[in-house]
C-alpha cells in the first residue's frame, strides 16, 4: 500500500520551492558567506529527511503466508507467527488502543486488528489496509489451515 500520489506532489513542492528560494537569494546576494552556509546545510538536512520520509513511511507492506504476517515500513519490519495469532477482525483505527503497536497510513482509516500471544499474553495489533475484509480473510485462512491437522496420508 502506497501513500496518495498528492503527498509526493507536495513533499515536491516544498523541497523545489525551498531549493528555488535559497538558490535565489543566493545569487542576488541576499546571503553570503556564513549565512549561505547555514541556509544550504538547512536545505540539505530537509532533503536527507524528506528522502528518509519517503523512504520508511510513504509505503506499507503486507505478506500473508503459511508461514505468518510480515509487515514492513522501509528498514521497519514485524514478523507474526501464524501460530501466535489468534484472530484477525476487519476494524477502523483507534490510536488511543493501539499506540506505538500500529502499522498505519496516512489518511487511511481501515485495516485489520490482529490479536497475537506474545509471551502468554494477548496484544492487539493494528495494520492498515484499503481492503480490510480481503486481508482479514486471509489470515484467517492461514489460521484455519494451520489448525487443520493434515492426516500424512500420501497417494500412491
Amino acid at each position: 500500500m502506497r501513500v496518495s500520489w498528492w503527498m509526493f506532489i507536495a513533499l515536491g513542492l516544498v523541497l523545489g520551492g525551498t531549493t528555488g528560494s535559497i538558490t535565489g537569494m543566493a545569487l542576488t546576494g541576499a546571503i553570503q558567506g556564513g549565512t549561505a552556509l547555514l541556509f544550504y546545510g538547512t536545505f540539505a538536512a530537509s532533503a536527507l529527511l524528506s528522502i528518509y520520509l519517503l523512504v520508511n513511511f510513504t509505503t506499507l507492506g503486507v505478506i500473508v503466508n503459511e508461514r505468518g504476517v510480515e509487515v514492513s515500513r522501509g528498514m521497519f519490519r514485524r514478523f507474526f507467527p501464524i501460530a501466535d495469532i489468534a484472530s484477525a477482525e476487519p476494524r477502523p483505527l483507534d490510536r488511543t488502543r493501539y499506540g506505538n503497536r500500529a502499522w498505519a497510513m496516512l489518511f487511511v482509516k481501515t485495516g485489520v486488528e490482529l490479536t497475537v500471544t506474545e509471551e502468554g499474553t494477548k496484544r492487539a495489533y493494528y495494520i492498515s489496509s484499503r481492503r480490510p475484509d480481503e486481508l482479514a480473510q486471509a489470515v484467517r485462512e492461514r489460521i484455519s489451515s494451520a489448525n487443520t491437522p493434515s492426516t500424512g496420508e500420501q497417494s500412491p
